[in-house]
């Protein structure tokens, strides 16, 4: 096994079909000999367990324990009992809920946006710097500093993964970053997310009421997030943009004015 991973990490490291194809004939080799150790080792630990040990009531109660059922939901007298029924009226109940109440879209919030943004830009003309396009140094720093607790989004990329990359899988990500930086262009498939239900604590499970939505996003999004928020709150403070007394998501200057 350690034989197998050593060329698995250099095929990584170097992209040598050699390698590859050495690390495919022995997981062809070994992985039937991994399987049989396995289950030697679970047919030996089962012989070794006592009806009056702790550990074996435990196992137990793991295989009996049955599988707990979502039961139906109900929804303005609508009942619904299959699963992909289920899901779709918790999506219906989602946009309803969460629906902007402010017309955000409209013709006069599109005009007193610009007339609000062009005042403020008439009054005072703060340099925009240049676009400050991230490194791998950079990215990696920002990797190590995501929570591993944290669920992946549709795509199933999870930080463990990301901080297990290779150096040279790991470039292109900054370049990526930088064309998305440069050209002002948001991937599409980064504006959706995994919704998952949570019941509310104490509620009956039956109610589309009680649940409360969780959206999980893109990891390699949380990512660029962060990069564009570093150089947001960059610009905002060399420009002095925000009062002092702003202490929506404050800095360390704003905490240690907060707490003075």
């Amino acid at each position: 096994m350690q034989l197998k991973n050593y060329r698995r990490r250099c095929y990584h490291r170097s992209a040598f079909r050699l390698y590859h194809l050495l690390r495919h004939l022995l997981s062809r080799v070994l992985t039937p000999r991994r399987n049989q150790v396995r289950n030697s080792k679970w047919v030996s630990f089962l012989g070794t367990l006592h009806p009056q040990a702790q550990s074996f009531w435990k196992i137990a109660r793991y295989f009996t324990t049955p599988t707990r059922s979502v039961p139906p939901l109900f929804d303005h007298r609508v009942k619904v009992f299959i699963s992909a029924g289920k899901a779709e009226l918790l999506a219906h109940h989602f946009e309803r809920i969460l629906h902007l109440k402010l017309k955000v879209g409209t013709a006069n919030n599109t005009r007193m946006v610009n007339r609000t943004v062009n005042k403020y830009f008439r009054r005072s003309h703060p340099h925009v710097p240049e676009t400050q396009l991230t490194s791998p140094y950079e990215l990696r720093r920002l990797i190590q500093s995501l929570k591993t607790e944290s669920a992946p989004g549709i795509e199933g990329i999870s930080v463990t993964m990301l901080r297990n990359l290779s150096r040279k899988t790991l470039i292109h990500l900054p370049q990526l970053f930088k064309h998305i930086l440069r050209f002002g262009y948001f991937p599409c498939a980064w504006k959706s997310a995994k919704v998952i239900p949570f019941l509310k604590p104490g509620k009956p499970l039956s109610d589309t009421g009680n649940h409360r939505p969780i959206s999980l996003f893109n990891t390699v999004r949380k990512l660029l997030k962060r990069i564009v928020a570093h150089r947001l709150i960059s610009f905002i403070h060399q420009n002095h943009i925000l009062p002092p007394e702003q202490f929506v998501f404050p800095t360390f200057q704003n905490r240690r004015l907060l707490y003075s």
